[in-house]
This record gives C-alpha cells, structure tokens and sequence, in this order.
C-alpha cells in the first residue's frame, strides 16, 4: 500500500511545477536525509535511492559546472553546481560524467598522469539547463549504489532541501525508542541517581508513545533517541525537528534547516556524547558553547528547574512532512531518603569509577555484595571541598556528584574503604576562555587553547594498558586521554617525543585506536597533531609495504577489463600507478571494495602488452606487481619495495 502511495505521488509531482527538478527517472526514494545522524556528525544533503549504477543524473535547475573532483575518499566523483537563483547543488557518488564533462575532466587527468582530481572550469565552459543529463549515478567513495543530492546556500552552508521545494513522499511517522533525562547540576537527582536516566518507551494502541514517570530534584534536561523509518522500514532516516513542552508550555526545540561546515564540530555535542553507545540523543537543550543553527530555534536554553508537583513533559518527533510521533510522562518531584543500608555485609570487594555528566564528575562504588558502610570521600579543588560525602543508592552501590571551584586547575580524588584498593586521581580541568595550558604524560605533551571546552572539560593522560591489536611495530607506550568521550571543540595539540632507536622515522606516524582498528592521525614523520577527539593515541612505524594480487585481465579486443587487489593495513595509500607498456593508465582506486580498476577509456596497442602496477602509500613503502595478456605470459609475484634511506621518503602526492 505504502509502494503504491509512493508511486501515484511521484507521478503527480511534475518538474515544471517545483523550483528544482528531481535529478533521477526513478521513483522519488529517499535513503538518507538532511541532519540524518552519521556518526556524531549530521548528514549534509539527502540520499536517493538508484538501486545500481549508471542512472542518469539531470541538473536540477539552470547554471553551470563550478567544480568537478574525483577521489577515492569523500564523495568519490563528484560535481558541484552553481544555480542560478543563488544556491549550489552537489550530486556526489558519481559513476561518471555527461559526454563532455566527461572528456574535460579524462583530458586533465591524463594530462596530470593522476585519477585524483578537483577542478574548476570556466563558469562559460559548462552551462547547463533544468533536467540536462550531467552525470551517472554510482557508489565511489562509498559502498552502496545511491546518488547524494546536497543544496548549498550562497555562504556554502547546507539546507535542508525540503526548504528549497524539492519534493519526495512520506508517509510513515517517526519512531521513537528512547527518552534520556540528564541532571542539570552536580546536586540535582534523577529517579535517585546522580547519572542519567534512559527511558524505555511503549508504544499504545493510537501511535503515541509513553513511559512511566520519572522522578527528580534540583534541574533536569531531556534528550530523545529517535528515528524516521522509510521504504519498509529498511531505511532509518533522520527526524526533521524535535519539540519539548511542559504542561503545554514549549521548553525547547530544535530543526533541521540548515548547519555550517565552520563549526561541525558542535554537531558531536548536539548528541549526548557519554553514553553514545545507548542511543543517538538529540539534546533538547544547548550545551555551553555550541552554536549549530538547529540549536537557534527558541530563546530558551532548555534547563529545566523540576517544581514541587508533578509536570506532564510531551516531547514530539517529526519529519519534514509532518507527520508525527509523542511520548509521554510526568516529571515528580523525588523526596526520596537515601537508601537504606543492608543489615549484614562485608564480604564484597569494591571497585571505583569516575564519569562525566555534562560539565561535572560522578564517583561510583561498586561492590560486588551489599555492604553496609559507605566508602570515604577526600576531595580538593572541588566545590565544597571534603565535606561532600557518598549518597547510598542501592545495597551495592554509592555515588557522589563532584564539580570544581572557581579557582581549581585540578581536582584530587581519594576514596578509603577496607574492601577497595586504596585510590587516587588527579584530573585537570580546563575552562572556556582560560589561557592555553600545556599539561605533560612523560615526554608527550597535551596544550589546550583558550577555546577548547564547551564550558568545563577534564583531562587526564597516562599509559593505555588495553588497547586494540596494533597491526605495526609501536613506537613507545600507547598513550590513554581519558574521558573518551569529551567533547572539544577547538582541537588540542598532541605532541609526541621523537622515537628513540628508530633508523626510519619518516615511517612513524600518529594513530589512534578506535576501538576495532588503528587510524593514521598524522603525516609520516610528523609526531604531533591536532586532536578534536581523546582515547587512545601511539606513534608506529608503517614498516609494512601494500599488498597487491595479481593483474587480472579479462576479455581480448583494444579494452579488456583490468583489475587488481589492494590492500592497505598502516598510513594508507598514497598514490598508484597502472601502464601498458610502460604508458599510463587512467585507473581507479575503491578503498570500500579494494581493488585498482582500468577505467577501459583507450585503446590499447596491438601485440603484446606488459602491464605494470605500482603503489606507494604515505610513508613510502611501494608494492609492484606486473603480468601481461593472458595469451601472452602468466603474470610474475610481486614485489615489495621499501625506502632505502631513515629520511623522509618524497613521493611528490599532493596531501589530501
């Protein structure tokens, strides 16, 4: 039923009767929206649904070809178009280009002896009209087949294009899968605890959603995990906006118009960046400091001071159809005593953890059985100082919300307790507009600008005992900066010693463990970068060559297909080179896929042919592999080639 609604409503939407017209000859699909959640970051444009490559890509107004790049990464290929009303449109992923598009950018290709391209032709070389074929749709620098279609406005910021009247169909409502309600102070409780509360929502009979009551002290914020489904449920797109009302009366909201590229890294704390691996919680209140538009909806900042009864709070999903989905629940005042103690006890260890709840600290101790006497608290540089004291949670557990002073550039923390191993930390703290401070973990040193907490941000640094298997040599301790999670928004620079012992330095980058494999940070031979995100950093030494297959060569004729596997474990890979007879072929790279292709856009000579394919990736190290017709010879191993000097290998490729 939905499929057919889909259908009749694409038909009756006519080009001619909207600004912009629909680049595809496809059913209006949409797989992806604008602000949809990537990562910590919002999507920039809309995906619509191919289903494979080579479908014809039309421009959706009139204007011309303003840029044109070709990469491996990012958006692949890629065109970027100047409309004439003021706006500029994206269609990246590409397949290919119109005829002559195409041969412009093959010409300069050749002419740099370089895939990797960004060009920008004269504004009179490509004029274009509304609905002329530009491009084909493909799946470069990505991995499923679908076009991106993003509008810019004239300052380059993207828009959501629903604003601009680019049309799809919607017809499914918004799901919601989660409420979080966060303390807003370091005194504030909800539902009896110093951390957040995740709410399990129920969906009723009518489509509303709603969740048993919560209660709380002091001031509270909220945050909402939801999501908008399409094409039978298989596409899991991002809401339009999101309203919170108390007892009827609007707290806060935020909407999906447009953002900045200026400032995308306020987007990571649009989310609640503690406890992402919970939900995506879009914040219905500004953290300190950051400035996303979505965020300018409403004067009002979103805290919320919980009165002495009880509040119903209706917080609404929508998309940019409107169609909707509420949840429900009342807000309590909690008058609750601290728990009671267990009679017997004892026997139990205990451990301590320290987290982040917005701008402050929360100490946990956790005991494996009840126990009866609560841990002892030593503090300084904290508001309050040691008089603070553990609040009883339960049997098993205790907790202690901590903030610092005015004046503290570190906080101490000491719990004592028979059953815990003594403990102690210290852990720096850092204010908005501070001078910049240089802290040290032996011979790395970390220097925080004035503008890098939202607010208040804590730090410490110390060796990484666990961390991910590292698939080259480390050089020296991995280093942990700890919390994981902390939001920066200008980056921190990390400066590491320069290796001792190592004959190739310019092999050593900067890496960061993300939790399933080891990113390169840095150039090769850089030991310092600029990090907008903490965890855990190490130098290492990529000793280790690219590893390629065979050439693959299938057909006969003047453009066989040709093909290679490559593979890139360390620094990545830097630049390529395929030939036929010692001529250069214009070939592609797919990291997604990891395989060098021959874009077959030449003839190539009669007779025998010797290919040859070269790889070098960031620090130097090259792989070759050669082979030839297969009516010829049967191809030869490859070889590995590694820097013959410890000094910086020049390989003459343009940073990306």
């Amino acid at each position: 039923m939905i499929a057919a609604v889909v259908l009749l409503m694409s038909a009756t939407v006519s080009a001619h009767e909207e600004p912009y017209a629909w680049p595809l000859e496809l059913p209006r699909a949409v797989t992806g929206t604008f602000g949809e959640y990537r990562g910590g970051r919002f999507h920039a444009g809309i995906d619509l649904m191919t289903g494979q490559n080579g479908r014809p890509v039309h421009a959706p107004a009139d204007g011309y070809v303003m840029r044109v790049t070709c990469s491996p990464w990012g958006y692949g290929r890629a065109l970027y178009l100047q409309l004439a009303d003021g706006h500029v449109a994206v269609l990246g992923h590409l397949d290919g280009f119109a005829p002559g598009i195409a041969e412009y950018v093959r010409a300069e290709q050749h002419a740099r002896e370089r895939y990797t391209v960004e060009l920008t032709p004269d504004p009179s070389r490509f004029q274009i009209k509304k609905g002329e074929h530009v491009a084909f749709s493909g799946s470069t620098g990505t991995v499923d087949p679908h076009l991106h279609y993003e509008i810019r406005d004239a300052d380059n910021r993207p828009v959501n294009p629903r604003g601009c009247g680019v049309q799809w169909p919607d017809v499914t409502p918004p799901t919601i899968r989660a409420v979080l309600v966060v303390p807003g102070t370091s005194a504030s409780t909800v539902n009896g605890d110093f951390l957040p509360a995740i709410l399990k929502v129920r969906r009723t009979d009518d489509g509303s959603y709603v969740c048993g009551p919560v209660k709380a002290s002091g001031r509270v914020v909220f945050g909402l995990d939801t999501i908008d489904p399409a094409n039978n449920g298989n596409s899991r797109l991002g809401v339009y906006r999101i309203a919170t009302t108390v007892d009827g009366v609007e707290l806060f909201r935020i909407q999906f118009d447009r953002f900045s590229y200026d400032d995308r890294q306020n987007e990571w704390v649009s989310y609640y960046p503690f406890l992402m691996s919970e939900g995506a919680f879009l914040l219905q209140w500004r953290w300190p400091g950051n400035v996303c538009d979505i965020f300018r909806q409403t004067e009002r900042d979103g805290w919320f001071d919980v009165p002495d009864r009880s509040v119903e709070v209706v917080m609404e999903s929508s998309d940019v159809d409107g169609n909707a989905a509420a949840v429900r629940f009342l807000l309590e005042p909690d008058r609750a005593e601290e728990a009671s103690a267990p009679v017997s006890g004892k026997t139990g260890k205990g451990k301590i953890d320290i987290e982040c709840v917005n701008t402050w600290l929360v100490v946990s101790a956790v005991f494996t059985e009840p126990e009866p006497d609560a841990p002892r608290l030593f503090t300084e540089g904290t508001l309050g100082g040691s008089g603070q004291s553990f609040r009883r949670i339960d049997a098993k557990r205790f907790r202690v919300a901590i903030a610092p002073d005015e004046e503290s550039c570190e906080i101490v923390v000491r719990v004592a307790h028979e059953r815990i191993p003594p403990f102690e930390q210290r852990i720096h703290v850092f204010r908005r507009g501070d001078p910049e401070r240089v802290i040290s973990a032996g011979e790395t040193s970390i220097a925080v600008k004035p503008d890098s907490p939202y607010g208040t941000m804590y730090l410490r640094a110390f060796p990484a005992k666990q961390h991910s298997a590292s698939p080259l040599p480390l050089c020296g301790e991995p280093l942990r900066l700890w919390p994981a999670a902390m939001p920066v928004d200008r980056a921190i620079r990390l400066a590491f010693p320069s290796p001792e012992g190592n004959r190739m330095p310019g092999r050593v980058s900067v890496y960061r463990d993300t939790g399933s494999r080891w990113s390169c940070c840095s150039e090769p031979g850089i030991f310092a970068m600029d990090a907008r995100m903490l965890g855990v950093y190490a130098l290492m030494e990529d000793n280790k060559p690219p590893i390629l297959g065979t050439i693959q060569v299938s057909g006969t004729g003047k453009r066989p297909k040709i093909r290679c596997e490559a593979h890139e474990t360390g620094s990545g890979i830097a630049e390529w080179r395929l030939t036929c007879n010692g001529k250069w072929l214009l070939s592609e790279y797919d990291p997604a896929r990891n395989v060098i292709t021959w874009e077959q856009d030449e003839d190539l000579p009669e007779g025998p042919r010797a290919f040859s394919l070269q790889i070098t990736d960031k620090a130097g190290n090259q792989t070759t592999v050669s082979g030839s017709s297969p009516s010829e010879e049967p191809p030869k191993k490859g070889k590995t080639v590694q820097p013959k000097s410890s000094k910086r290998r020049e390989t003459g490729i343009t940073k990306r």
